[in-house]
């Protein structure tokens, strides 16, 4: 199972990069995020559950760079404000999803969009 508050702090490091480099966190953006499994079962499981959520950037490719054992990486994107409610709100159940197929989510980045 998905350790919560190692997630939440993790969102929290990455939000704290954007508001160092001048980001004040009022401008929606592309958000992209990264899970890999070690099935390709898995990962089109994983896909299905993003597409019934309302996503539909989503892409699925074989990668044995991450891990041995979690071969296939599914990434996909989302346009959302980057604060730490609206973040968490995804990445806490991406996780507890992609841990319920044998995969692991493995966190987002997005743009600086200084003012």
């Amino acid at each position: 199972m998905p350790n919560e508050e190692a997630i939440i702090d993790s969102d929290r490091k990455v939000i704290a990069t954007l508001t160092d480099r001048g980001d004040p966190l009022r401008v929606a953006r592309e958000v992209k995020h990264w899970a890999y499994f070690s099935s390709r079962v898995g990962a089109d499981m994983f896909v299905e559950w993003l597409a019934n959520a309302g996503l539909d950037d989503i892409s699925v490719a074989e990668d044995d760079a991450y891990d041995e054992d979690l071969v296939w990486r599914v990434t996909y994107t989302h346009e959302i404000r980057p604060t730490l409610e609206a973040v968490t709100a995804h990445t806490v159940p991406a996780a507890h999803e992609a841990d319920r197929l044998a995969g692991r989510y493995d966190g987002w980045e997005t743009s600086v969009e200084a003012e």
